[in-house]
C-alpha cells in the first residue's frame, strides 16, 4: 500500500474513532441528564407528599382540639357542631388526597387514623385519655409516613 493509501486509511480510522467517541460521550451525557431529571422529579414528588402529610396532621390536630372542647362535657352547641363538621370535611378530604398520592402502606394507616380522629370528634375517647385513644393509629400512621419518606429520600450516592 502506498503512502497516500495509508494516509487515507489512518484518516478514515481517525474519523471513525472520533465519531464513536463523540457518540459515546453524548450517550453518557444523555444518561446522566436522564438520571438527574428522574432524581429531581422524585424529590419533587416526595416534597409534595410531605406537604400533604403535614397538612393531614395539622387538620387531625385541629379535629382533636375541637373534640376536646366538647368532651367530656357534652353540649348541643350549634357553633361547635358547625366547626366540627367543617374540620371533619377537611380531614376526610386530606385523607383522600393521601389515598391518591401515597402507596397503600401510608394511605391505609392514614384512613385508620382519620377514622379514630372522627370517632373522637363525635363520640369522645370513652374512659381513656385522648392521647391513649389516638396513640395506636396515630403512631402507625406516623411510622408508615416516615418509612415512606425515608425510602424515597435522596441520599448521596444512592441510585433511584
Amino acid at each position: 500500500m502506498g503512502t497516500q493509501a495509508w494516509t487515507s486509511a489512518i484518516a478514515l480510522i481517525g474519523v471513525t474513532v472520533g465519531g464513536a467517541l463523540s457518540f459515546a460521550a453524548q450517550w453518557v451525557s444523555h444518561r446522566a441528564q436522564d438520571r438527574q431529571h428522574h432524581a429531581t422529579r422524585q424529590e419533587a414528588r416526595r416534597n409534595e407528599r410531605l406537604s400533604y402529610l403535614v397538612t393531614f396532621l395539622e387538620i387531625a390536630q385541629e379535629a382533636e382540639r375541637t373534640a376536646m372542647e366538647q368532651h367530656p362535657v357534652r353540649t348541643d352547641d350549634d357553633e361547635w357542631r358547625r366547626r366540627a363538621e367543617a374540620v371533619q370535611d377537611r380531614l376526610w378530604a386530606a385523607q383522600k388526597t393521601l389515598h391518591m398520592l401515597c402507596q397503600p402502606t401510608v394511605a391505609q394507616p392514614a384512613h385508620a387514623f382519620a377514622q379514630t380522629v372522627n370517632h373522637l370528634l363525635w363520640h369522645g375517647p370513652g374512659a381513656q385519655p385522648v392521647r391513649d385513644f389516638l396513640h395506636p393509629t396515630r403512631n402507625a400512621f406516623l411510622d408508615a409516613a416516615r418509612s415512606d419518606l425515608e425510602r424515597h429520600a435522596r441520599w448521596p450516592g444512592r441510585s433511584h
